[in-house]
């Protein structure tokens, strides 16, 4: 879609944004969280690695027994550093941040929820669209991955629906050849596989981030959430 996008991963211990794309992490992220008055035009540039001309990255790996030190405070006074350098961006959300500091959601026009088709993820989905609805501009778009790994026993889209109260946007196929190809070449599924059924399934999703997905424009069943932006 040739939109500027920085992409930042909030799990700051055992993220793999950065590892996924074979770049080095550095620690500006992490001093960001843990220093929000050090930050200013220059530091948040240096703390975020160009991929391509398109896209940077921001992420970090902290040591463990510091804890998990994301903060939703510092996070809101990082955008406002990188909201004018880009015209997207991408935030992984791992659930502990979720839960500890729902407040962090508040600034989302999109949220997509990235679940397996199991018994516990559609539990879980469910859990976390509730902590959603202090963004009920934002809802929640539901995002299956890895379906078909045990097609025999794994819950098919319209039980996960059901039991999730929740409506599945996109679904992405189970295909470990094309996933781990990828990543061994510390390349994107975009690059290596774009024709693959994978790779199309990953495209829809980025529309989906973008915002120029039609099926993203009604919110989550039951009322839950108000229609989206």
């Amino acid at each position: 879609m040739d939109k500027s996008v920085v992409l930042i991963d909030m799990d700051l211990t055992f993220g793999t944004q950065a590892l996924l794309m074979d770049i080095d992490p550095g620690g500006g992220l992490g001093d960001a969280m843990m220093a929000p008055g050090r930050m200013d035009e220059l530091f948040v540039k240096r703390a975020s690695i160009s991929v391509t001309d398109k896209l940077r990255v921001m992420a970090a790996e902290t040591d463990p027994a510091k804890g998990d030190i994301a903060s939703a405070e510092s996070f809101k006074g990082l955008l406002d550093y990188v909201r004018p350098e880009s015209e997207l961006i991408i935030v992984d959300l791992p659930r502990s941040v979720i839960v500890s500091q729902p407040e962090i959601l508040e600034t989302f026009k999109r949220i997509l929820i990235v679940a397996e088709p199991s018994l516990a993820a559609m539990r879980d989905s469910a859990r976390l669209a509730a902590i959603m609805s202090i963004n009920p501009v934002a809802g929640a778009l539901v995002v299956l991955n890895r379906v078909g790994v045990a097609p025999n026993v794994e819950l098919s889209q319209k039980v996960f629906e059901d039991g999730a109260g929740l409506k599945v946007h996109a679904a992405l196929p189970f295909d470990a050849k094309t996933a781990f190809g990828a990543e061994a070449a510390g390349k994107c599924i975009a690059e290596t596989a774009a024709r693959s059924k994978l790779g199309k399934g990953i495209a829809k999703i980025a529309a989906l981030a973008a915002g120029n997905d039609p099926t993203a424009s009604t919110s989550s069943v039951n009322g839950l959430f108000a229609k989206l932006r």
